[in-house]
């Protein structure tokens, strides 16, 4: 898989255009890491309907890749910026991102229990509807 434009920088991953494909993005770890375990953990949730991006196959052979659904809209910070995503929103979405730190692990299921009992994919189909118009 070729990378091509670079879209977006987070903490630990560079998302890049896939090359000659609009519907798709690659995550690209900067440390190396291996990205099967949050492939696992995105089909996971996706099985479980929560709303995440597809993983898709075509990975680099060191799986330090991911290619995910493109998903247009606005980052989750310019969201929170505009209003249009609530602060408990975005640390629900925060919660459930599996590229946590370390320390951070702790208190990933705690709220992922919150997240369900606000029965997550409802709230996520709202505020993914309102960010993508």
């Amino acid at each position: 898989m070729r990378a091509g434009t670079l879209l977006g920088r987070g903490r630990s991953a560079d998302v890049y255009a896939v090359a000659g494909d609009d519907t798709r993005v690659l995550r690209r770890y900067r440390d190396g890491a291996d990205a099967r375990g949050e492939a696992a953990l995105m089909a996971e949730l996706a099985a479980a309907g929560y709303p995440v991006p597809a993983v898709h196959p075509g990975a680099a052979p060191a799986f330090t890749d991911l290619v995910l659904e493109r998903i247009e809209g606005p980052t989750l910070l310019a969201a929170l910026g505009s209003g249009a995503a609530s602060p408990a929103e975005a640390g629900a979405r925060r919660a459930a991102d599996p590229g946590l730190a370390n320390g951070e692990h702790a208190a990933v299921g705690e709220a992922l229990a919150l997240v369900a009992r606000l029965r997550w994919p409802d709230v996520a189909g709202e505020a993914a509807a309102g960010l993508s118009s």
